[in-house]
């Protein structure tokens, strides 16, 4: 009797303590009390207002997903205690249909009396296992309505037993993500945590309340045993994929730190015996990266063997420009032929054998070794490959006549950083074919790291639903599509890292618009062409009120880009494959994810894992044992290029300190990064020697060049 009384108080105050509008008035009601008992069972009366003939109404967590249940523990469907249509006691009629493998359970609610226009139903389930026993409280999140039909306006009122005293009550009305709706929540003097939604309910929407008590007034069914073993599992998991990636690191990517001997005068020779160019010394010293300071030292490095002039401020009334002798051009053009035509006849990888006149001797002292230096730079054979294809692409490709014949010019203006970033690539990608092998990049250990961390997760997951119940083949398809995609990954590796170094050359704001352009692509796909409006899926009540102005964003983004690039199949298509990479990268965690089913403890854990072969793929690569005596030798070139005053007294024979040595060395200083001290030990010579960045070197060297003060 009192519980009768309770109902009719809570249904007294429920319709009559908000005023509703006309709208809502007329449209189909449902109040939802939910009885939590002593035992951890809940009983839940549904009374439906104004319905039509048939109705259904769903039974299990496929049709109505709570969120309130413990990892891993399977919720049964609830069970139908009895069923009323205006009044009179009808027997259950419950339909089971197959969705995508899954058996759903729903109610089916039916009315023979067509004298009426609409219908009441009444229904009673009770059912288990609803109730998250947390560590300092107990928690019981409905679904009040499910999946079904919208513009219902509902109602929920939650009794606890006694004793017990609410101590969070919040609801949620419209979508998952976004655009939730007001709704009207208080406690009545029962202890009942009371919820009414202000507004009918819309398509696609829910309406879900929870609610906290204090613990010890509801038996526990032993979930916190569950959630435990979960969080202690996660975490040992996390820790032990942590100590295996470390060791991995410790054992394959650790870099030794070689130290030079002595300091070298001259620039050290790479494993073909010639000397290293700037960029060629700036790409191994950077973990086989060429940074932009490394591609502007290629380009003062052919000023400084007098086979290009640089001229210009670098703005735009006096941009840089670079000229070359005709004869120069054609002579090193034909060069670049025989390099072209020796790479085509070799496999992709393998290093092209350079074929110089004279091989510079390893042998001999240190004046010998600088000597066969200098004389291969008065007789034209200071170049590698990377700056002999540079000034071919430069000069073949790129050239205007220039006013003086016979000569050709190239103007670097603030228009065209496609140029500068295409340069760079061509000297990058054959910067990689000669010297890559000096360094371990260890992508096959990052990808095994990859398929370790996320393995273990999945196998994790494995056991914990063998041991709590769940379904394995889902274990098994998520495993071997992540073995797939960080297969493609492997593949795609290279390429997005071309791409990346790329057009990163052409700034910040630039890559800033391309990784936008390339991103909103994707969401017009999603959702104004795959999407139906009001699908429900996260985020789409946001994203349908702003469709026609992401797709005018997306083509002036792609204007724009056109515009700075003056390419149009490197706008359209080259962006892709970056962008592919880098959602084949996350997909694989992003599947771990979405197969997940562990407590907000356990998740942390979780993103632990799958970021971490992030965090060690840039900490990986390592040189090869050849490359530790050049490595060596390229910090003792940079303690010559850094030394103070000081400490050049103490060195055995150096140079002397002229113009000639000053344009030699500079290109190398850029490239390591130590242009102001090697412009400082020549602060009496020069006046006003600042060297502030790679590229803005080139509007004083130019002054340099001709020994102008």
């Amino acid at each position: 009797m009192h519980a009768l009384f309770s109902v009719l108080f809570l249904c007294i105050g429920l319709l009559f303590g908000v005023p509703c509008s006309a709208t809502a008035a007329n449209a189909p009601s449902c109040f939802v009390y939910v009885k939590v008992l002593p035992s951890g069972e809940v009983t839940v009366v549904e009374n439906l207002k104004g319905f039509g003939p048939k109705l259904e109404r769903p039974l299990d967590f496929l049709d109505r997903p709570y969120s309130s249940r413990s990892p891993f523990v399977q919720e049964p469907p609830m069970e139908v205690v009895s069923v009323k249509v205006n009044g009179r006691a009808v027997a259950p009629e419950i339909v089971r249909t197959n969705v995508n493998g899954e058996v759903s359970s729903r109610l089916l609610l039916t009315s023979g009396d067509t004298s009426r226009p609409t219908h009441d139903y009444s229904v009673t389930y009770k059912t288990s296992s609803r109730v998250l026993f947390k560590s300092d409280v107990d928690r019981i999140v409905w679904d009040v309505w499910g999946r079904g039909p919208s513009g219902v306006i509902l109602s929920c009122a939650v009794s606890l037993p006694e004793g017990a005293k609410v101590s969070l009550q919040e609801a949620r009305l419209g979508h998952e993500t976004g655009g939730h709706r007001p709704v009207k929540s208080w406690i009545a003097k029962d202890g009942a945590a009371l919820f009414k939604a202000l507004e009918p309910l819309g398509e696609r929407e829910s309406f879900e309340v929870a609610v906290e008590w204090n613990k010890g007034v509801v038996a526990s069914d032993g979930s916190e045993a569950i959630v435990s073993t979960v969080n202690i599992a996660m975490w040992g998991l996390f820790a032990v994929l942590l100590a295996a990636c470390g060791g991995l690191w410790f054992i394959f990517g650790r870099d030794p730190h070689p130290k030079p001997a002595a300091p070298l005068f001259y620039p050290p020779e790479g494993p073909d015996g010639r000397p290293l160019s700037p960029a060629a010394m700036a790409y191994i010293r950077n973990a086989a990266y060429l940074p932009s300071r490394g591609f502007a030292a290629l380009l003062m490095n052919l000023a400084a063997q007098k086979m290009v002039e640089l001229t210009g401020t670098g703005t735009r009334k006096d941009p840089y420009n670079i000229y070359t002798p005709a004869a120069t051009a054609e002579k090193v053009n034909a060069e670049a032929q025989r390099i072209l035509e020796a790479q085509a006849n070799v496999a992709c990888n393998e290093a092209v054998p350079v074929s110089a006149p004279e091989k510079i001797a390893a042998e001999g002292t240190t004046q010998r070794q600088r000597r066969h230096w200098l004389e291969a730079l008065e007789a034209g054979r200071g170049f590698d490959d990377a700056e002999v294809l540079t000034y071919h692409r430069l000069f073949e490709t790129w050239w205007t006549e220039g006013e003086e014949e016979p000569r050709r010019c190239v103007t670097l203006s603030g228009d065209r950083p496609w140029l500068i970033a295409s340069l760079r690539e061509t000297a990058y990608v054959e910067l990689a074919r000669l010297y890559r092998g000096l360094w371990n990049l260890r992508t096959d250990l990052v990808l095994f790291m990859f398929m370790l961390c996320y393995g273990a997760v999945l196998a994790m997951q494995a056991w914990l639903w063998s041991k709590y119940g769940g379904d394995m083949y889902v274990t098994l398809a998520v495993t071997a599509a992540v073995g797939i995609v960080c297969f493609l990954c492997r593949k795609l590796a290279e390429s997005a890292h071309r791409l990346w170094m790329k057009w990163q050359e052409m700034g910040t704001a630039t890559l800033a618009v391309l990784g936008l352009y390339a991103c909103l692509l994707p969401v017009i796909v999603l959702y104004d062409v795959l999407l139906e409006p009001g699908f429900g899926f996260p985020l789409q009540n946001i994203m349908d009120g702003w469709g026609w102005l992401r797709v005018l964003l997306w083509l002036g983004l792609g204007g724009w880009l056109i515009f700075k690039v003056k390419n149009v199949l490197d706008v359209l298509l080259r962006p892709w494959q970056l962008l592919l990479f880098v959602i084949l990268f996350f997909f694989g965690g992003g599947l771990v994810f979405a197969f997940s089913n562990f407590s907000n403890l356990a998740n942390l854990a979780l993103f632990g894992i799958l970021l971490m072969p992030l965090a060690f793929m840039p900490i990986m690569k390592q040189p090869a044992k050849r490359a530790m005596p050049i490595l060596a030798d390229i910090e003792g070139f940079a303690m010559y290029i850094g030394a103070a005053e000081a400490q050049r007294m103490n060195f055995q024979n150096p140079p002397d300190r002229t113009p000639e040595e000053f344009h030699r060395i500079l290109p190398y200083a850029v490239a390591l990064g130590l242009e102001e001290a090697w412009g400082a030990q020549f602060s009496d010579m020069f006046k006003e020697m600042r060297f502030t960045n790679s590229m803005a070197t080139f509007a004083e060297y130019e002054h340099r060049m001709n020994g102008d003060a």
